[in-house]
């Protein structure tokens, strides 16, 4: 979802090329990544050993399909 996100702001950057798109970007870099690391915190609380191996194989911008 956070990766959607920023590759369509980028796209927007690279259409429209203003401060606003160019900001909205790097400040929702910033924000998403952080709350990204709070979640995963979350989930490894709540689900333990069983997140703790879910992360081992999954990467954490583009997590695997099965």
């Amino acid at each position: 979802m956070y990766l959607g996100w920023w590759v369509a702001l980028l796209g927007i950057l690279l259409i429209y090329r203003t401060w606003f798109v160019a900001m909205l970007l790097f400040v929702s870099l910033v924000v998403f990544a952080r709350r990204a690391r709070l979640e995963e915190q979350v989930l490894a609380e709540r689900f333990g050993p069983a997140w703790e191996e879910y992360a081992r194989r999954t990467q954490s911008l583009i997590p695997s399909v099965h």
